[in-house]
């Protein structure tokens, strides 16, 4: 077992550890994608998981709650202890008991999430059928006014194609918590948002999540919301976690290059758009994959070391580095 997982605190809502998972490829052999990925959320915690694209993260969140292709893919290896289940191996069956009602996700696209020949309020109670109608309305509404929405019915009447993006993902958050779940997925919540709308989403789900105790899991590329909402912070590099520390932490001293290469193409202001340093070359794909540091042909202090395969350990309070010269 890593450090990392050596370390968790056993109240913690969810824990990841060792997580692997494949995806079937060429002859219908198995491909690994992410490999022994760990980390853990508290109650209340917003733990935000970056990287760029094609680095795990959503194959990871997808995982967790079964929701990746069958047979196509499967889980190679590890657990995800979450209220003392292992969520990994239930059955799908199993799994459904647990979507919606103690772990919910806001997906990516809410246009695509969302039913287009339904209204709001239709799909919004669909989320509390069990209860009665009347009873179901009172706290659609009220959690619609805590999102934000100054006219209500207009909304609650209202079809997908009708609302803006901003409004849609502000109903998918509703649509999320209005199950009162112990841990939340937020899969890029703000994805094609102009900055204040962004600002408005991350304030409502920061807010709302401490008040009923849930556990959130961000993932995003930017960088700059995890500075402002997230707790803590796990970097991702092809299929593999390379960093994990509190956010401050990591935004003012990361040790790995690739976390260091990330916040160098972050732009500070208007006058420092053309000192960007981008990382060089690309993410491999899974095939590419190898057993050593597969950042090593992107990094700039790669040596023959690098050609075994890092472990992620310990190099401080709660942070984790997987890096041979990461001190």
């Amino acid at each position: 077992m890593s450090d990392l997982c050596a370390s968790v605190n056993p109240q913690d809502l969810l824990r990841v550890e060792n997580m692997s998972v494949a995806f079937r490829g060429q002859a219908n052999a198995w491909l690994a994608v992410t490999e022994e990925v760990n980390f853990s959320i508290a109650p209340s915690e917003v733990f935000a998981l970056v990287g760029e694209s094609g680095c795990g993260k959503s194959v990871t969140a997808m995982g967790l709650l079964g929701l990746l292709p069958r047979p196509g893919s499967k889980i190679l290896q590890g657990h995800a202890w979450f209220e003392g289940v292992d969520l990994l191996a239930l059955s799908a069956s199993e799994l459904v008991k647990w979507r919606g009602a103690k772990i919910s996700m806001i997906f990516q696209e809410p246009a695509l999430a969302l039913n287009p020949v339904r209204t709001m309020q239709s799909q919004l109670r669909e989320a509390l059928r069990q209860l009665p109608k009347a009873e179901a309305d009172v706290r659609i509404e009220a959690l619609m006014k805590r999102a934000g929405f100054a006219d209500v019915a207009r909304v609650l009447r209202s079809y997908p194609h009708e609302l803006s993006g901003g409004m849609m993902q502000r109903v998918m958050i509703v649509m999320a918590l209005l199950t009162k779940p112990r841990l939340l997925i937020a899969d890029e919540p703000t994805t094609a948002l102009d900055v204040t709308v962004q600002a408005q989403v991350m304030s409502l789900l920061q807010e709302l999540c401490r008040e009923t105790s849930t556990g959130l899991l961000l993932i995003t590329h930017n960088l700059g919301l995890v500075a402002h909402y997230a707790d803590r912070v796990g970097v991702m590099y092809a299929g593999r976690m390379v960093e994990s520390a509190p956010v401050q932490r990591l935004l003012e001293n990361p040790r790995h290059p690739y976390s260091q290469g990330l916040l160098r193409a972050v732009p500070e202001g208007l006058d420092s758009v053309e000192k960007l340093a981008p990382i060089p070359g690309s993410v491999p794909r899974p095939q590419e994959f190898d057993q050593g540091c597969r950042f090593r042909n992107r990094c700039p202090i790669a040596k023959e070391i690098c050609a075994r395969k890092p472990t992620l350990r310990s190099i401080g309070e709660h942070h984790t580095v997987a890096c041979e010269f990461a001190t």
